[in-house]
């Protein structure tokens, strides 16, 4: 049985502002951008941009705060979506 080593990864974000990682301000400073739009440009109808800022406030969140499995949510969705994307040979499959 082949063992393979896995290099041991630590991640530390350095907190720059109100303990908050660089990587968290981005996402903060995307909704606040994405309210401040919203408010200011009348496109749509008020019911449109409540829904548009409460979804990127959402998303913003989960990527900025949640971990999955010790990953955060952004990263994990990459992954995720990295793996589904790949063509994947499985050991049952005819040549």
């Amino acid at each position: 049985m082949r063992n393979f080593s896995i290099p041991f990864e630590f991640e530390h974000e350095e907190k720059l502002f109100w303990g908050m990682s660089a990587r968290q301000l981005v996402y903060l400073g995307i909704f606040v951008a994405t309210f401040f739009f919203c408010i200011t440009v009348p496109l749509f109808s008020w019911i449109v941009r409540a829904l548009t800022v409460l979804l990127v406030l959402i998303g913003c969140s989960l990527c900025a705060f949640l971990k999955v499995d010790g990953v955060y949510f952004d990263k994990f969705v990459m992954i995720y979506f990295t793996h589904r994307s790949r063509n994947k040979k499985f050991l049952n499959e005819r040549s």
